[in-house]
């Protein structure tokens, strides 16, 4: 089995503590369990984020929390940025299948991270630029 010890998650501005704790939980699921928030900007508390995050409440409290997408991946050699919109900005899109295998190796030796979009808007054209795989 790979180490992903040097995956993290990062969510861009996420709203809803709910998703967050629901991310916590895959993380913990698949033995992941470095969560960054870029300038979150929760709207309803912690508490349905803490309920489903159910046994990753560690997960959610070990969270770190900073300002700008590039604090959060500025330590990380790979970076991958999911989106489910195409497009002229986004030619250089692979499907999760197409990449894994690469971050999987990645992580083997370096920091990577796992960059996700907001909630309602995903990412920004220049925050899907900071990917570099």
């Amino acid at each position: 089995m790979a180490d992903l010890t040097n995956v993290r998650i990062v969510l861009v501005e996420p709203l809803y503590s709910g998703n967050v704790g629901s991310v916590c939980r895959a993380m913990a699921n698949m033995g992941l369990c470095e969560l960054t928030l870029v300038a979150p900007q929760i709207v309803d508390g912690w508490e349905e984020g803490k309920k489903l995050a159910v046994h990753a409440t560690d997960v959610l409290d070990a969270r770190r929390e900073v300002a700008t997408l590039a604090e959060a991946i500025g330590d990380c050699v790979v970076v991958a940025g999911a989106t489910a919109r195409l497009g002229l900005y986004r030619q250089h899109v692979r499907t999760p299948r197409e990449v894994a295998p690469e971050l999987v190796k990645a992580a083997g030796d370096a920091r990577i991270a796992l960059v996700f979009g907001r909630e309602d808007k995903g990412l920004f054209n220049e925050e899907s630029a900071c990917a570099r795989t």
